[in-house]
């Protein structure tokens, strides 16, 4: 996806970092088995935050393994293993080359176009396995293009369409827990969406290519952008928070609280976009 979800590592304790790599580990681990290297270069932050919130959710068989990689090849990190982990992963998939075909339409990047042909050749077989879910999420993104293509002055319309693929892919099953999954998946999407809006909006304006802020900043005026941009997110991200406090969380919980509460704000303050991969 975009790589805002992420954790702030100097509020963590080591143990607890340690735990969130087993979990990235794990799905980078679930991309290589399931989608070869293609896949596994879609690795992000974002999912991992969905691997860790299902598996602490769900009362899962998880599986602790070891192994070395491309990254660690002399020494064995240790990972998990799961039926959420293999979830997500699909989704990883599935929005990576989303994200791929998004970078085509608006900025022609080739590199991007052709690493997006070898996902959706990949992930052909989530259309056989998810029908509902992915026509759901593919629809959005449809309207979505639709309305960024049309130059659509609601925010929150554009926003809200982002939101609402993400909380399919955060409903993972249906049951006493979808709606409120759902509604994390919702709120943190239309948080995802402005805080890459506000990424990308000095060099949009430079490349005189469509911002969903521009249609803000000429009503409030530039100077003042940021700040509204910081009050939206406010609201977004206590939207996200309260739900996410429903759920019956309590393993690895203080690292789910640390992503939520202070990690998703890290792109903002700092003004850019972190790296999207952790090792």
């Amino acid at each position: 996806m975009y790589g805002y979800v992420v954790v702030n590592q100097d509020e963590l304790r080591g143990r607890e970092l340690k735990e969130y790599r087993r979990y990235y580990c794990g799905l980078c681990h679930a991309l290589r088995e399931q989608y070869r290297f293609a896949g596994q270069c879609s690795v992000n932050y974002d999912s991992a935050f969905l691997a860790l919130l299902l598996s602490s959710l769900y009362d899962l068989d998880t599986e602790s393994r070891e192994a070395c990689c491309m990254v660690h090849p002399l020494k064995a990190q240790p990972y998990e293993r799961n039926a959420a982990i293999a979830y997500v992963a699909d989704m990883n998939v599935l929005l990576a080359y989303l994200k791929c075909m998004d970078d085509w339409k608006d900025e022609r990047k080739v590199l991007r176009y052709f690493y997006g042909r070898v996902l959706g050749a990949r992930g052909e077989r989530l259309r056989r396995r998810y029908g509902t879910k992915v026509r759901k999420i593919f629809r959005e993104m449809r309207t979505l293009l639709r309305l960024e293509h049309a130059e659509e002055e609601d925010f929150d319309r554009l926003a809200a369409c982002f939101g609402r693929m993400l909380g399919e892919i955060f409903a993972w099953r249906q049951d006493e827990w979808e709606s409120d999954l759902r509604e994390i998946g919702f709120h943190l999407g239309k948080f995802i969406y402005l805080t890459d809006a506000y990424d990308d909006y000095e060099e949009d304006l430079k490349q005189a290519r469509f911002n969903p802020l521009q249609p803000v900043a000429e009503r409030i005026g530039r100077e003042r952008l940021r700040d509204w941009v910081g009050q939206v997110l406010e609201l977004m991200a206590a939207d996200c928070a309260r739900a996410f406090e429903r759920l019956p969380i309590v393993e690895h919980v203080e690292i789910l609280r640390n992503i939520l509460y202070s990690g998703i704000w890290t792109a903002f303050e700092k003004g850019k976009k972190p790296s999207g991969k952790e090792r």
